[in-house]
């Protein structure tokens, strides 16, 4: 067995920790050198004051008027041109004058009754169907769903007065 010398493991922890303290001098002696050049730079009327920081001012917001340019200029548009005026909108889309009376589903077809025109007549519609400038988009179990370019429309079906009345007295 070899037994180990005991200065061996003094050698290096002393090694590292002479290392760290001149590399600590170092570090002292630069930054005294440094503020030497510093105070030998500085004009004598300054070097005398002591250093005050001064408060930075505090923050205002101009006013909304002011900014008039930048909120012209929408900041999402590639141009960055102001909008243009835009000329008199359409009336929002209204839907066509109906009541939806029932829907048939079957495995093959869904349909719907509605009730509409002057004076008022019963009629059949299917999906994709067109009826006055909009489309039957979906026939669902109590519902159909109109549609346009620019609008959508649920229509339910109407209840009928009796219904209500039967399902309150059953209560």
């Amino acid at each position: 067995m070899i037994a180990s010398r005991p200065g061996r493991r003094v050698v290096l922890p002393a090694l590292l920790g002479g290392g760290c303290a001149a590399v600590g001098a170092l570090l002292a002696l630069e930054r005294e050198w440094l503020s030497r050049d510093d105070a030998a730079a500085a004009p004598s009327h300054l070097a005398a004051a002591p250093r005050q920081e001064a408060a930075p001012p505090a923050f205002r917001m101009p006013p909304l008027a002011s900014l008039s340019e930048v909120v012209g200029r929408p900041l999402f548009s590639e141009s960055r041109r102001p909008a243009p005026a835009e000329a008199a909108k359409e009336p929002a889309a209204k839907p066509p004058n109906l009541t939806l009376v029932g829907i048939l589903l079957s495995i093959d077809r869904r349909q719907a009754l509605v009730e509409r025109g002057q004076p008022p007549h019963v009629e059949w519609i299917s999906e994709r169907q067109k009826l006055d400038g909009w489309t039957v988009e979906e026939i669902g179990p109590d519902r159909i769903v109109l549609v346009r370019p620019d609008a959508r429309q649920e229509i339910v079906v109407k209840d009928r007065p009796g219904k209500q009345a039967a399902a309150k007295q059953k209560k």
